[in-house]
């Protein structure tokens, strides 16, 4: 009997010591908003948010190169240069703060409600410009 306790004890021990079990209590390396930029210009783009991606489209004149897509002022994501007429598909769950935490996006198996998109701006050339949020889940 005194061995089933000690066994039972040990794999407790064990499941408890696990780096699996610990909660991550580092804080990652994320990108902290540009407040002090603020907002220059609103962009001739589109953007459209269905709770699970950001679609955008770029009917400016040029090709936005160095950008970084900012969600809410709070969630980032870089994106690869982004050519006149071309259409970018961002997955939200793919944004993340500045602690590296993710952006809740919805789906189908989400434990929780989705955040809602309300602002999208684009930092690029050492500026925050705003684009047009047509609709938004």
């Amino acid at each position: 009997m005194r061995t089933a306790h000690m066994v039972v004890l040990i794999c407790l021990a064990g499941a408890w010591a696990s780096p699996g079990c610990a909660p991550n209590t580092t804080i990652g390396a994320g990108v902290a908003y540009p407040a002090q930029l603020g907002q220059a210009r609103t962009l001739d783009i589109q953007a459209f948010s269905d709770g699970v991606r950001l679609t955008m489209t770029n009917t400016t004149g040029g090709t936005i190169r160095d950008a970084r897509v900012w969600v809410n002022a709070y969630y980032q994501l870089a994106i690869e240069p982004w050519a006149p007429g071309q259409t970018v598909v961002l997955s939200l769950d793919e944004f993340r703060d500045e602690y590296d935490a993710p952006y809740r996006a919805g789906g189908f198996f989400a434990g929780r409600n989705p955040d809602k998109v309300y602002q999208v701006q684009i930092e690029h050339a050492d500026r925050l410009d705003g684009v047009v949020l047509v609709k938004s889940r």
